[in-house]
């Protein structure tokens, strides 16, 4: 399945920002039910990052809003 991923091959991954911070490590997605398209990613951050700037949801993941993101071999980078 070229261009696919599975999420289970995802999940636990290193986040990082296309300029390379690091975010944490990806716990979830979430995903709009019309548009099919990925609204929202949960990360949990390291204990040595606290990223002011994002929402934390109600078990301290940081809610990520993305337009887009890259799958590497061993992180997800968002624009």
């Amino acid at each position: 399945m070229d261009g696919r991923v599975f999420l289970g091959e995802m999940l636990g991954k290193r986040v990082e920002t296309s300029s390379g911070r690091y975010l944490g490590m990806l716990d979830d997605l979430v995903i709009d039910t019309v548009s099919g398209t990925i609204v929202y990613i949960l990360v949990s951050p390291s204990g040595a990052v606290y990223l002011k700037e994002h929402k934390v949801d109600e078990r301290g993941r940081y809610v990520i809003q993305t337009d887009g993101f890259r799958l590497e071999s061993d992180r997800v980078v968002i624009d």
